[in-house]
């Protein structure tokens, strides 16, 4: 499995984890968690031809959201497995005065964290041989919140095809 199929496939595990799951949004109604591949879209401004200073865009739509972001791949030595590091980053849009969106972000993390520890395979070419480490954003971001989860996948030694042809 190579490190995109890898992405793609902890994106539809975590929309499956969030299916029906709703958190606070823009308009405090609640609304799903939205999981995105590397980056958040590009806000797109709200053009409107009658107003040149028209300058709101759709950015808070996006939230509450689950980033998987791809961010390196180590491998040691020729006969060692690769180690995909996986950044999951987690934010939520909650302008309450209590302050309290940190919570929500803990509850997301802690339902990935949780998911994660039940099953640490991802189709039997991935594991995750250690916990994830996870962070709540300490600076002050308020209306948003932000966390993130650090995951190291052990990717299985793949055979090379001289090896296979030695033994055919």
């Amino acid at each position: 499995m190579i490190p995109e199929t890898l992405q793609t496939e902890l994106i539809k595990r975590f929309e499956k984890v969030f299916k029906g799951v709703f958190f606070k949004g823009q308009n405090g109604e609640k609304v799903p968690v939205k999981v995105y591949e590397q980056h958040l879209p590009i806000p797109k401004r709200n053009e409107n031809p009658h107003d040149e200073f028209a300058e709101e865009d759709n950015s808070l739509s996006f939230y509450p959201a689950i980033v998987v972001q791809l961010f390196e791949g180590v491998q040691e030595g020729w006969d060692t497995p690769q180690v995909i590091t996986v950044n999951v980053i987690v934010g939520v849009y909650d302008d309450s005065e209590d302050r309290s969106g940190y919570k929500d972000v803990r509850a997301i993390l802690r339902k990935l964290a949780m998911d994660l520890t039940k099953n640490r395979q991802m189709k039997k070419q991935y594991s995750l041989p250690a916990p994830p480490r996870w962070k709540v954003h300490d600076e002050d971001t308020h209306p948003f919140y932000f966390g993130a989860m650090l995951l190291e996948f052990e990717e299985a030694i793949q055979i090379l095809d001289e090896e296979v042809n030695k033994l055919i």
